[in-house]
């Protein structure tokens, strides 16, 4: 009996001992455990002190930053500096335009239409069954003018920029994609050469380019001689329209049904395939302004001042109706483009603002003196820096 207990208590204690073992080894990895999850606490801490700490200096303005401190010179110099030089500018874009020239010669109201109300001015070119009259007359030239001479015609009014006027087009007719005229309804009132189907006209009547941009084609034409001499002077009427227009924007094809009926026609008609007439694709670039103006061609030899030219216009396009006139422009251009004064007014004005205010800010200064600056040691940083080296 006392051998058996004495065996009992033994495995009782090599079990204590066991367990007391694995408490021992328990509570060590529990401890490592707890430092770690300290250690991330106070991280978190610190992070959450140092991102309040920023943010309360950011929303009380207290990060460190530079700003410039207006002194009454400075602001002075600069006023100054900016209108002398906005001043400059604008003298020099003077200077330019008053190097150019420009001929404007209104000629819808010449030869047999002189004196004529729009009625009659109508009625005659009517008469002439879409073909035009011819006129011609002199103007003198009244400064000298270096090549290249740009020649525009301009249509004032004429608004291109109506809305049905400028949907009134099919671009992918225009690419060659849709020769047909599938969904081209946009068109309308110019789909159909005389307004409707007709089978016995080729593609059944239906008018390509159409629209009304198409259809009212500018087709006046024009030739200038020196009177004296009798010369012709050559308009270069090549290179007018853009790259991509001739390559990309329109196709090369012919047109159908385009303008042949002298009753039906809106403008001039086309001869050769359309990408191939410069005169049309400068017109579909419609014009964003009431007074329509076209390149028409480039003179490229000079022409001296008292010359004496012969303006030789076929009139044909019909204007009366609306009140519109006509008009040749000669015009020579610089490095700022053609003749244009309201941008140097604009650069004066805003060089003369400047200089009037910096004299006006003088005479406040003058007035009532000059205003107190802080002194350099009193600023935030310097008295930051200053509390540091002590």
């Amino acid at each position: 009996m006392a051998s058996r207990l004495g065996s009992e208590r033994g495995a009782d204690a090599g079990v204590s001992g066991e367990v007391e073992g694995r408490d021992g080894s328990g509570g060590a990895e529990g401890g490592a455990r707890d430092s770690e999850e300290e250690v991330r606490t106070w991280t978190k801490l610190l992070r959450w002190t140092g991102y309040q700490a920023y943010s309360r200096r950011l929303m009380q303005q207290k990060l460190q930053a530079w700003r410039p401190i207006m002194k009454p010179k400075p602001i002075v110099v600069f006023f100054l500096t900016f209108g002398m030089a906005w001043m400059a500018l604008g003298i020099v874009c003077l200077v330019t335009n008053l190097d150019l020239h420009v001929e404007k010669i209104r000629y819808d109201d010449r030869c047999e239409f002189d004196g004529l109300n729009r009625k009659d001015a109508q009625e005659l070119l009517w008469s002439a069954n879409g073909e035009g009259l011819m006129c011609e007359f002199n103007f003198t030239v009244g400064k000298n003018m270096g090549s290249p001479i740009y020649v525009f015609y301009e249509i004032d009014p004429f608004f291109q920029n109506y809305r049905r006027y400028v949907r009134s087009v099919d671009y992918n007719q225009l690419h060659g994609k849709d020769a047909n005229g599938t969904g081209a309804s946009i068109c309308s009132p110019q789909e159909f050469l005389g307004g409707e189907k007709n089978e016995s006209l080729p593609n059944d009547g239906f008018v390509n380019p159409c629209g009304l941009t198409a259809w009212s084609f500018f087709n006046d034409t024009f030739g200038l001689y020196e009177t004296n001499e009798r010369a012709p002077i050559a308009i270069d009427e090549n290179n007018i329209a853009w790259t991509s227009d001739i390559n990309d924007l329109f196709a090369d094809y012919d047109a159908v049904n385009f303008n042949t009926v002298p009753k039906y026609r809106g403008g001039g008609n086309l001869t050769v395939p359309i990408n191939q007439n410069q005169h049309f694709l400068v017109w579909m670039r419609v014009s964003a302004r009431p007074r329509t103006r076209k390149l028409w061609g480039v003179i490229r030899e000079d022409i001296q001042k008292d010359t004496v030219l012969t303006l030789n216009v076929l009139n044909r396009f019909n204007t009366y109706q609306q009140g519109g006139s006509k008009y040749l422009i000669l015009t020579t251009q610089s490095w700022l483009g053609g003749e244009n004064y309201v941008l140097p007014a604009v650069f004066m004005v805003v060089g003369g603002i400047f200089i009037l205010v910096a004299f006006a800010y003088l005479v406040v200064l003058a007035l009532k003196g000059y205003p107190k600056v802080p002194a350099w040691e009193t600023l935030s940083w310097n008295q930051r820096l200053d509390r540091k080296k002590r």
